[in-house]
């Protein structure tokens, strides 16, 4: 479980948004932060999903059945039936990560299903370290081509209004600077480390063997009074 890190600290471009608004359009620089919502999409998103699955090798994982190990090749031998990277992402985005809000909250949870508990919970780790390096990194680089810009805009204008409006810009952009580079938690803060669950999300064979007994059972009972009732009509 996750909660948004944007609600910890309140840069001064939160403040100084209605008032410079203007002038930071024009200029191409942003004051106010995409929030939660561009975390999450970026965590469902196939980009960011992609990256995760080239970076740890996953595609053998995750289509176990058709990769042979000992030779590290596929099984199929016509390449034209391997599964590619779009497979990957697809099947991950559509049945190992599900990702969720709470609307009263607002708290984010990541959830990854995978028969390993092991491997799920080490992944749902994973996925949050890589989300946040990725968001602090383009929240640098994005404050950093600011302030660049911004100080050469300051360094050609000779009005006072003007140069004070820029220097309000460039105090907040400065202090997104120092907050990302001091924060490693940087969209999500962890507040519910994932856990290796005692038992799987799926059926539990125990009960699957009880259903698969009962099943037994009752087809069983059902084939002797068809057969009754067959023998009896003949």
């Amino acid at each position: 479980m996750l909660a948004p890190a944007e609600g910890r600290s309140t840069p001064a471009g939160g403040q100084l948004g209605g008032q410079l608004g203007g002038l930071a359009a024009l200029a191409g620089v942003s004051v106010g932060g995409g929030g939660s919502a561009e975390a999450i999409a970026t965590l469902r998103s196939r980009d960011f999903i992609r990256a995760f699955i080239e970076e740890f090798d996953l595609m053998p994982v995750l289509f176990a059945e058709a990769w042979d190990p000992a030779s590290g090749n596929w099984l199929d031998p016509d390449p034209g039936n391997w599964p590619d990277i779009r497979d990957g992402v697809g099947y991950f985005q559509g049945t190992v990560l599900a990702v969720s809000q709470s609307r009263d909250t607002g708290l984010v949870t990541v959830a990854v299903e995978w028969p390993d508990p092991e491997v799920a919970a080490q992944w749902a780790m994973a996925l949050i370290t890589r989300l946040n390096q990725r968001l602090r990194d383009r929240s640098l680089q994005e404050a950093e081509g600011n302030v660049a810009y911004l100080q050469s805009e300051l360094g050609q204008t000779s009005v006072v209004t003007l140069q004070q409006t820029i220097g309000r810009l460039l105090e907040s952009e400065l202090q997104k600077l120092m907050l990302a580079r001091g924060n490693e938690e940087f969209a999500f803060r962890v507040i519910d480390a994932a856990d290796v669950p005692k038992r799987p999300s799926r059926p539990r064979r125990s009960m699957i063997a009880v259903v698969g007994t009962m099943l037994g059972g009752i087809l069983g009972v059902l084939a002797v009074f068809l057969r009754h009732v067959v023998r009896k009509r003949t």
